[in-house]
């Protein structure tokens, strides 16, 4: 007997998703380190990374059921200028 699709494809998805997590975490530690900062981004929750004093990524999140389920990330210096 195997498991039912849907229980096959929420395993699936839990472990994408991570690994997804756990890469951006990665990559936040060794780039950022601490000029992460908690900010509210287009209404929603969000971090403001500085490298040197200067905004070099605006993350923005989206949480759904107590689980992150989207980030949008700006990386464009012309669209970082606004952010302090």
């Amino acid at each position: 007997m195997s498991d039912p699709p849907d229980f096959t494809f929420a395993a699936a998805r839990d472990r994408v998703a991570e690994k997804t997590a756990r890469f951006f975490l990665g990559l936040l530690r060794k780039d950022f380190g601490q000029g992460m900062t908690e900010a509210e981004v287009n209404g929603r929750p969000g971090l403001v990374a500085r490298l040197d004093g200067r905004v070099v990524a605006v993350i923005a999140t989206e949480v759904r059921g107590g689980r992150l389920t989207d980030l949008w990330m700006v990386l464009n210096p012309d669209k970082l200028r606004t952010w302090r």
